[in-house]
């Protein structure tokens, strides 16, 4: 039967996933290694970890979104103020999207070869 995680295994949960050592969770949260080890064994536990992980992959993925755009913002702002010329924008801008569009770019146009 599935229960749900004590405090102590909670604090670990959080230090293992900011990628603290298992001898340094298990030292903060004064348990013992194999204690430790044995936790991470438990279904809850695990179950847990995969939420905690996908929520953090979820939160990384917007502000990785979010920071691109205000880079690209203040990019097209210097561009019109004239700190940095236009190739500068196309370059930033084919590093950005230019790996992602390829497989779009293709199958739009079958017959042109990038």
């Amino acid at each position: 039967m599935s229960q749900e995680l004590t405090a102590k295994q909670r604090k670990a949960l959080y230090l293992l996933a900011e990628g603290y050592a298992l001898s340094t969770v298990a030292r903060r949260v004064k348990v013992r290694r194999e204690t430790l080890s044995r936790w991470r064994q438990l279904p809850e536990f695990q179950e847990e970890s995969n939420q905690l992980i996908a929520s953090l992959q979820s939160r990384l993925g917007y502000r990785m979104t979010e920071l691109g755009e205000t880079v690209l913002n203040r990019f097209i702002l210097d561009v019109n103020e004239g700190v940095v010329d236009s190739w500068d924008l196309f370059r930033l801008l084919h590093l950005f999207c230019l790996p992602h569009a390829k497989g779009q770019i293709a199958a739009e146009n079958p017959s042109q070869t990038p």
